[in-house]
């Protein structure tokens, strides 16, 4: 995995090496199992968001229970909308503190 990582950086930078880590868990998967999640995150990572969502749904497909924590997994915005997660414009953004004056929700019984 460092192998690819350096030299998918050293042919194009970041999105380079996220694509050749994937490609690398790819291979891997054929041996033993790769979660799928991980896949679609160095997919994402690399821009590429249809091979990002092809790995998603296999994800669905084995019933893989990270799944259900995708509105909250570190992807692109790019891919939630893909996703079609609710609310990905605030809840994502405003849990990584990119929009500070979102204060976060109290609640109370």
């Amino acid at each position: 995995m460092a192998d690819a990582l350096r030299e998918g950086k050293a042919r194009g930078g970041f999105a380079a090496a996220a694509s050749c880590a994937a490609e690398v868990l790819i291979e891997r998967s054929r041996d033993m199992y790769v979660k799928p999640e991980m896949i679609s995150f160095f997919f994402d990572w690399a821009g590429e968001i249809d091979r990002a969502m092809e790995w998603i749904e296999e994800g669905y497909e084995l019933r893989d229970h990270r799944i259900a924590y995708s509105a909250v997994s570190p992807y692109s915005d790019a891919l939630r909308r893909r996703l079609e997660v609710p609310g990905h414009h605030t809840a994502h953004r405003a849990a990584r503190c990119e929009w500070p004056h979102v204060a976060p929700q109290r609640f109370t019984v």
